[in-house]
């Protein structure tokens, strides 16, 4: 089923697999199988950090967040994490992690190939969008595993011209993320928006958000014109923050937050003065009052969101260029990018980044009829569920560290695991 979380997924292939080795081994029992004998001491266990050439540098970016709808993140201790939020005009349906709650009709990898390439289905009947979300990777075997690009496609699921509103963020556990748009006021829907990076892991970065220039926004009515202090749809919000390590896991509750003060506190004040003035006429339909961000960095930020409004059908990218061999990104007399790197990020975008995914697409489907010969003898359709099984499975690997601790109720007594 679309439905089962990708985890659950993998905890259950995983599972099946141990209970046929242990069948084929003709074992008595698996609780007989346990070793009695002390396990291996850490100290004899060999070392290697994530820079060292033991390490495949092609796997050091990959959806490894699979708790998630959609997130990337790198194989460190200290991640650069991307993810991605959407709701429609009203937040009580943001979606962020995988839950059953949620009631989506569909959501799953149709493609993973575990390595460069993913396209995955979101199918949201609340929300009114299906959402395709892909990533390819490039040059992954370098340091740093390369550049990437994300593309989200939103299409309308019952109806046309459906609100929605994306959340795109990066947060970064240690090192700098700077944020090169001016702030206090929201951005046009046509920048390049930017976020330079740096980090041990991968040295330094560049980030480049771009909405594609067909995208449109919700429209207010006559109604709603009228009222002061409604943001324009049209813009991109964002928000800057300085957060500890342990609060990266809170990020759709911190959104939920700037939101939700947003509405009581101008939105909606707004809407009941102006239903009480009795020159403007009645709204005819439920108002679109959609609380935004406030458009504001705090120093030294760490965790960075940003908010765009649309109508679907749309389509956003999202580049990330590792800047090591590269030279500036920037020109001499001023902020701006050269002319050189708007070059190189416009080939990881746009229509250079739609025939990437095509190909991607065909080397996929290609490698997996070669591999698994399944043409012959399965219908069109058991082929694709045959792909979508085999690309959860792949895509459902995660990369977590941490502590995690344990508590026996009855007792009282914990204990820590690292």
């Amino acid at each position: 089923s679309h439905k089962l979380p990708r985890m659950r997924v993998a905890t259950l292939a995983l599972f099946v697999l141990v209970l046929f080795l242990l069948t084929s081994l003709s074992l008595p029992s698996p609780l007989s199988s346990i070793p009695t004998s002390p396990p291996t001491s850490t100290e004899s266990l060999p070392l290697i950090s994530p820079s060292s050439s033991r390490v495949n540098n092609s796997l050091t970016w990959g959806t490894y967040r699979p708790n998630l709808y959609f997130g990337m993140r790198t194989r460190s201790l200290s991640p650069l994490m991307t993810g991605l939020m959407w709701s429609s005009n009203t937040f009580n349906e943001l979606r962020h992690w995988c839950e059953d709650q949620d009631n989506l009709k569909q959501f799953g990898w149709l493609e993973h190939d575990g390595w460069r390439y993913g396209l995955q289905e979101v199918i949201d009947m609340a929300n009114g969008v299906t959402l395709k979300t892909s990533f390819i990777k490039y040059q992954q075997e370098k340091d740093g595993g390369g550049d990437w690009s994300n593309r989200f496609e939103g299409l309308p699921s019952h109806s046309q011209g459906n609100p929605v509103v994306l959340y795109y963020y990066l947060s970064l556990g240690q090192g700098k993320l700077q944020f090169t748009g001016r702030t206090r006021q929201p951005l046009s829907p046509t920048d390049l928006i930017e976020i330079l990076g740096e980090s041990e892991d991968l040295g330094s970065f560049g980030v480049y958000i771009k909405s594609d220039e067909k995208n449109t926004s919700p429209e207010y009515s006559e109604f709603e014109k009228r009222l002061k202090g409604l943001p324009d749809l049209s813009k991109i919000h964002f928000v800057g923050l300085n957060v500890a390590p342990e609060e990266h896991w809170t990020i759709k509750e911190k959104v939920t937050h700037f939101l939700e003060q947003d509405f009581i506190n101008k939105l909606y004040p707004a809407y009941v003065k102006a239903r009480g003035n009795s020159r403007l006429p009645a709204p005819s339909t439920t108002p679109l009052l959609i609380p935004t961000l406030p458009n504001t960095v705090q120093p030294r930020s760490n965790l960075f969101v940003f908010q765009i409004i649309l109508k679907t059908p749309f389509k956003v990218d999202v580049v990330f260029m590792n800047e090591k061999d590269r030279g500036s990104n920037r020109k001499s007399s001023g902020s701006s990018l050269t002319d050189k790197r708007r070059e190189e990020v416009d080939k990881r975008q746009g229509l250079a980044l739609t025939k990437d995914l095509d190909k991607a697409s065909e080397d996929f489907r290609a490698k997996f009829d070669e591999t698994f010969k399944l043409s012959s003898s399965f219908t069109a359709d058991q082929q694709k569920f045959a792909r979508a099984a085999l690309s959860n499975l792949v895509g459902g690997l995660g990369f977590f560290s941490g502590n995690e601790k344990l508590a026996d109720p009855q007792s009282g007594h914990g204990w820590r695991f690292s």
